[in-house]
């Protein structure tokens, strides 16, 4: 027969208090930008699949060695422009890199944060991972982020703002940033 002990009772209201004191967003915490890299190394790797990979959909592209993760609680209407990151790791090479994919064609995008306005155009992948890191950073510190003409968020709600938030850091997991 168990027993139940009084004496646990403050342990464990301590472990708890510890589990959610050690869950807290750091939102000062900049990306350290020296760190970009584009490796998935094999423990990150198999951490993301066997872990992170139920929030995602999964795609393979061409013959099965590269994969396109997008997160399943993203918005699919295409009525408002979203911008989406999507991990694509390829096994072959253990590349992880980031794409941002739209819900509406665009040749270029231009963001303004707290005035200052960021565009991303040519679409490489340091361009693709510096553009998203600005609007990760701005996520953490909880800035307005709007696009081209102030008029309209890039993000409609905080779920979205936490699904891009989420999406940056299982990459930054991914690739040893963080």
């Amino acid at each position: 027969m168990a027993t139940f002990s009084v004496n646990k009772i403050p342990l464990n209201i301590f472990l708890l208090m510890l589990l959610a004191g050690a869950c807290k967003l750091d939102r000062k915490k900049e990306v350290d930008r020296n760190r970009f890299s584009f490796k998935a190394y094999a423990d990150t790797r198999t951490f993301f699949q066997n872990v992170r990979m139920i929030y995602y959909d999964r795609e393979q592209i061409g013959d099965g060695m590269v994969i396109a993760f997008r997160f399943k609680a993203r918005p699919k209407d295409t009525l408002q422009f979203h911008l989406q990151p999507t991990i694509v790791l390829n096994q072959q090479t253990d590349d992880a890199l980031l794409f941002l994919e739209a819900t509406q064609t665009y040749d270029s995008v231009n963001l303004i944060i707290d005035g200052q306005s960021y565009l991303l155009k040519d679409r490489n992948r340091e361009n693709i991972l510096e553009f998203a890191t600005i609007i990760y950073e701005a996520i953490m510190a909880e800035k307005t982020i709007n696009l081209n003409n102030q008029q309209q968020l890039l993000f409609q709600n905080e779920d979205q703002k936490e699904n891009f938030r989420k999406v940056m850091s299982d990459y930054y997991r991914l690739t040893r940033i963080f």
